[in-house]
């Protein structure tokens, strides 16, 4: 499996790369694995085998910021994460995965970073024991002032939208049996949904997270801009909650 990477995003005027899906995955594991002791040796140990990967010289401060977005809210989820990231088809972004992996075994200066990102985003909350009480939903989030129309008018939004982030997942994957962990239970099971409203500034900050992650999203916009969103399950719900200002309302 390949994945395409998201096209140079303009920021202030000057082009910023974003990081590759694999990549930010891998550092929401490495952010995780600070908080869990098992799963950091389950890791260390599960990557030792790739001996011909050549390690980074550093691990990017700016995407353990950005990837918290991403963090696993269990070793259960952290470990089918990485499962499925070694599972994939070799690839120059598996190889730019790995790479940040092994690296975060040999740097130890990682370690303190890591937990307090973590604790300053407010995503360290200490492993969980047994099943997740809720499954992981699909974020909705709109924009406040965004005027809500008929109930089927917003149904048929949202299962465009909905859609779309499900697609762009298969088509990242291959099929519906490669998908992610996180978009595949949501689309074999449970389909939940959240919905927020923020301010139109963050709906805004949100777009340009999720782009640099290469995360898959879909929006609506009308003619103000960006209008409606729907993240992937694979976005931790508690970051964006505190980051982005988010408050729960009734669809």
């Amino acid at each position: 499996m390949r994945y395409k990477q998201t096209p140079q995003i303009k920021d202030s005027g000057q082009s910023i790369v974003p990081a590759l899906y694999l990549e930010s995955l891998a550092y929401s594991l490495i952010l995780y694995a600070e908080q869990d002791k098992k799963f950091k040796q389950f890791l260390i140990d599960s990557i030792s085998r790739y001996s011909d990967t050549t390690n980074l010289t550093y691990l990017s401060e700016e995407s353990l910021k950005k990837s918290a977005l991403l963090i696993p809210k269990d070793y259960k989820q952290a470990c089918k994460r990485l499962y499925w990231l070694k599972s994939q088809d070799d690839s120059y972004e598996k190889r730019v995965a790995i790479r940040v992996l092994k690296t975060s075994e040999y740097e130890q200066a990682v370690t303190t970073r890591a937990v307090l990102f973590g604790l300053a985003l407010g995503v360290i909350i200490g492993p969980t024991l047994g099943e997740p009480k809720k499954k992981d939903p699909m974020m909705i989030i709109a924009r406040k002032d965004y005027k809500q129309p008929s109930q089927t008018q917003f149904a048929e939004i949202i299962t465009r939208l909905t859609h779309e982030v499900l697609k762009n997942g298969i088509e990242r994957a291959g099929s519906t049996k490669k998908l992610e962990p996180e978009l595949g239970d949501w689309f074999h099971s449970h389909k939940g949904l959240g919905f927020y409203k923020t301010n139109e500034l963050f709906i805004k900050r949100i777009v340009s997270d999720m782009s640099l992650l290469s995360v898959p999203y879909a929006i609506q916009c009308d003619e103000t801009g960006p209008s409606i969103l729907a993240l992937s399950p694979s976005v931790n719900s508690k970051y964006p909650e505190t980051r982005y200002s988010l408050m729960p309302f009734e669809s």
